[in-house]
């Protein structure tokens, strides 16, 4: 017999629910002679035996001998208890809330406890021992998963193709696929489970949100970036979190080609300027592909040279030899002051770099990138935010003047000009996948102070 098929019944008092698979001649009173033992002034020590007269469900009242038909929405009266016949398909809809409730309320004072253990206990609770629904089951061990941290977002985290997971609410996921953005058929079972889920995951990264600090950048354990936002700021909205997947291996420039992200032009363009180490910085949108090209670059430099790459996020990391990695603490505390990408550059210039690696330029840094740049750290690469190769020179130009050094614009333009050697600009096809947009080459100043920029790929 098929779920929707299976019929159970719902006893409501002013006090309490309870449920019981509706079974012939299972018996109700008010002593333990009954099958199922009921409290109540107005209960019989044995008062009803369920019987189906002519295919249809209802129970005889010993007391009378009357036979009374059983409906999902009119009740029949056990005492003070209210009598309802209902099929499995309902009592998710009917009590599902009340159930989960319950279940999550076991669950929340016995941390420890298993499994199994919360959904006997919740059975204890609701259907005198018996079995739950079996569809009732299925929603409550999904549940549990998410809390536990394995549910729909590590679902989408196995595949492989899957860039970005975005989640505006617990049955609204969008993920990045190859490129495209899509409606994710992954969600979790209640808006409670989803709030249930983020403050697991935010005690296991040891992080908090709250009315003061509502936004908080993060990382997961698979090196994943997240960003978590939530009231006041979203308009009561609930809580939005987006994560950026990293991939943990890296593409080289070869797999880029295949990707037709770049051209075969473009690729030994590339080759060159890492092999002649050109200093360059690599430009574009957010998901443009920066990260992606710049671990491809990183792979093809020779292992005699030491690199310094230096991020906020980790987002770079590669099994290569003669690397070293530096991470930003941004959160400041008491104890704990925080420590910038301007911090870390400088102590990457005692550490005997060849080349430095900034992960994104957007502060008073990029001075200190050009300073090293012009004392013989020659290959240094940097990327940033910009919508084309001669914006991203211009963006550059106003980092530096952010520092607390004050050089006029021709100064710093100067500063660029002679130790930047080319902007590769990166975007998106119509179709949504990544490519090179344009590479350009930087050589100098015209009359007029300008950029002198020549396409080259």
């Amino acid at each position: 017999m098929s779920n929707s098929c299976i019929q159970w019944l719902s006893l409501e008092s002013a006090a309490e629910i309870r449920l019981h698979p509706y079974v012939e001649k299972l018996t109700v009173g008010s002593e333990r002679i009954a099958k199922v033992q009921l409290s109540g002034k107005k209960l019989h020590a044995l008062h009803a035996q369920f019987l189906t007269v002519q295919n249809k469900p209802g129970f005889r009242d010993l007391s009378s001998t009357r036979w009374l038909p059983l409906s999902s929405e009119e009740p029949e009266w056990l005492g003070e208890w209210a009598v309802r016949i209902h099929r499995e398909s309902e009592i998710q809809r009917r009590f599902g809330f009340l159930i989960r409730q319950s279940f999550q309320s076991w669950v929340k004072q016995n941390p420890s406890g298993s499994l199994e253990e919360a959904i006997q206990a919740t059975a204890h609770q609701w259907c005198f021992g018996n079995a739950l629904p079996e569809s009732v089951q299925v929603t409550l061990k999904a549940e549990y998963q998410e809390w536990r941290l394995s549910g729909p977002i590590e679902t989408l985290l196995q595949d492989e193709f899957v860039t970005d997971i975005l989640v505006e609410g617990h049955d609204k996921i969008w993920v990045e696929r190859s490129g495209v953005l899509e409606r994710s058929k992954c969600y979790f079972q209640t808006s409670a489970s989803y709030e249930i889920y983020l403050e697991n995951l935010l005690t296991h990264i040891h992080k908090s949100i709250h009315e003061a600090q509502p936004f908080i950048d993060f990382n997961l354990p698979d090196g994943s970036r997240g960003h978590l936002i939530g009231p006041p700021v979203t308009n009561g909205k609930g809580y939005h979190l987006s994560i950026r997947r990293i991939r943990k291996q890296a593409f080289d420039l070869k797999d880029l080609e295949n990707f037709q992200m770049i051209s075969e032009k473009q690729k030994r363009v590339l080759t060159s300027w890492i092999l002649e180490r050109r200093n360059f910085l690599i430009s574009g949108a957010t998901g443009s592909g920066k990260t992606t090209l710049i671990r491809a670059l990183l792979k093809i430099i020779p292992s005699d040279q030491r690199i310094l790459v230096i991020e906020d996020t980790p987002e770079l990391y590669l099994e290569r030899q003669n690397s070293i990695f530096l991470q930003t603490r941004v959160e400041e505390r008491a104890d704990l002051p925080p420590i910038t990408l301007r911090h870390l550059v400088r102590q990457a210039l005692r550490m005997r770099p060849d080349r430095i690696m900034i992960g994104e330029v957007r502060g008073e840094e990029a001075l200190d990138l050009i300073h090293a740049m012009n004392t013989g750290h020659r290959g240094c690469l940097g990327s940033l935010h910009a919508n084309s190769t001669e914006d991203a020179l211009y963006r550059l130009q106003g980092l530096v003047q952010m520092s607390s050094t004050s050089l006029s614009e021709s100064v710093t333009r100067d500063l660029i000009a002679r130790n930047i050697h080319g902007v590769i600009q990166c975007g998106r096809n119509s179709n949504g996948s990544r490519r090179i947009l344009e590479i350009s080459e930087l050589s100098g100043l015209n009359a007029q102070e300008k950029f002198l920029l020549r396409s080259v790929g």
